[in-house]
């Protein structure tokens, strides 16, 4: 998510099943008469140096309906015939077939409610405007119902959200860096969907390199090696034809808890990149946490987590990156911890006396224990600092207790970490990771402004 390219389609996809066949094709997805065709994906977000493209019809790709016959054995339609052979509402709806032509949607939720009861939560979602959530009464889509020939009725669902359709920022072609003459790398904010269950996806990045041959771009070919405008691009494309490049993730949206209420803006601080220096990581990233400069409105929540590996195999003969893992700790792991600086220009953390990020904040919500009200803010720091190693200052306020055995590089710590969600206080404040930080690597550090 961090490298986009002139000319370059991208789009962020998240789903809990696999892509059809048809989705090696263009964005969007139309079959031999030009109609919208969908897939399981949830599409986020379409980026592309043709904004053109950015019409109604592909912003609402994540709410069309995919429609089937259904046909039944009796009049009263209650007991339905395992297959049909009707492909079109026409076929479908003509005499002695008694069938339904149906429309079957993806959705986030589908919700425990009457069909009385989702007309007037829909209208509830309606009247909060852009912060309402899209309801119908509909059949949901379940990719294994429909081919299995399962008919469940209709239900109460929650819609995803219109796909963004955005300008795909600039950036030096073929090369990591900058965005648009900026300071920043290149980077899409996703505004996460709430659920009414915990769900287990697939989050995807794609890349759909299209090369024109339009005005000064000419293109010639040689093997794998293309040379667009002047630039060499080494990729297996020949002129007119989309080449793609797929990068898929499993991660967790867990439900909000009832102790954030659901109108707190939250901004997720993470860390990117892997073990090793800058030639040891390439074309990935060292370390960093993101975004490294985070500025938020006073009353705004922070949620400061990670997730890491043990079995990074970085040696030779290179295994998933370049030979060797230049770091602190042992080979293989990532580890990160977050810590208040003194001052960013110095590597001199702060005395807990000068943690003034969780003095006074408002602590939210923990992947753990939380100890003592008194002890708040201690706890907070500690479990920062630790990795949620040490989660209480005393012995009698949490069930895992004090072992004086943590690994001063990180190393019996935990390499992912659920975090903390906390309010901070209104100042400007620095921070680092402790252990990778040494001469062979870059530094690791950021900074939190309230406004």
């Amino acid at each position: 998510m961090n490298s986009f390219f002139p000319s370059f389609f991208s789009f962020f996809s998240f789903f809990s099943f696999f892509s059809l066949s048809k989705d090696r094709k263009n964005y969007p997805y139309v079959d031999n008469a030009g109609a919208s065709k969908i897939t399981p994906w949830t599409d986020i977000a379409f980026l592309t140096d043709d904004t053109t493209k950015c019409d109604s019809n592909l912003k609402k790709q994540n709410q069309l309906p995919f429609y089937e016959c259904v046909e039944f054995h009796d009049q009263a339609k209650t007991i339905r015939k395992h297959w049909s052979k009707h492909e079109n509402k026409t076929a479908c709806s003509q005499p002695g077939v008694n069938g339904e032509w149906v429309g079957f949607y993806k959705h986030d939720d589908i919700l425990d409610k009457t069909e009385s009861e989702c007309a007037i939560y829909k209208q509830e979602q309606e009247n909060l405007g852009e912060n309402g959530k899209k309801i119908l009464w509909a059949a949901p889509l379940v990719w294994k119902d429909v081919a299995n020939d399962v008919f469940k009725g209709k239900a109460c669902l929650v819609l995803p959200r219109e796909i963004e359709c955005l300008s795909v920022p600039a950036t030096r072609s073929g090369y990591l860096g900058d965005a648009d003459n900026s300071r920043e790398t290149p980077r899409f904010q996703w505004k996460l969907p709430s659920f009414e269950n915990d769900k287990r996806c697939i989050f995807r990045i794609r890349y759909m390199v299209t090369p024109t041959g339009d005005g000064d771009s000419e293109i010639t070919h040689d093997n794998n090696e293309v040379m667009i405008g002047g630039d060499l691009l080494e990729l297996a494309v020949t002129p007119k034809s989309t080449v793609f490049e797929d990068r898929s993730h499993v991660f967790e949206i867990v439900k909000r808890p009832a102790s954030i209420p659901e109108d707190l803006k939250i901004h997720n601080l993470v860390v990117r990149g892997k073990r090793g220096n800058i030639v040891q990581t390439f074309p990935a990233v060292e370390y960093d946490f993101v975004p490294n400069r985070l500025n938020m409105n006073k009353g705004e929540a922070v949620h400061i987590q990670w997730a890491g590996s043990n079995t990074h195999k970085n040696g030779n003969p290179a295994g998933d990156g370049q030979a060797g893992d230049a770091g602190e700790g042992r080979s293989g792991t990532d580890r990160h911890n977050f810590i208040q600086l003194v001052d960013r220009k110095a590597n001199l953390v702060a005395p807990f006396h000068n943690h003034t990020l969780v003095k006074g904040s408002q602590w939210v919500w923990s992947s753990h224990e939380m100890g003592k009200t008194e002890n708040k803010d201690f706890n907070l720091a500690l479990s920062l600092a630790t990795s949620g190693y040490y989660q209480c200052k005393e012995a009698d306020e949490c069930a895992r207790k004090f072992d004086n055995k943590l690994n001063d590089q990180l190393d019996n710590a935990p390499a992912s970490f659920g975090g903390e969600v906390f309010i901070p206080g209104q100042g400007e404040f620095h921070y680092k990771c402790m252990r990778n930080d040494n001469f062979s690597n870059r530094s690791q550090k950021g900074t939190i402004v309230v406004l």
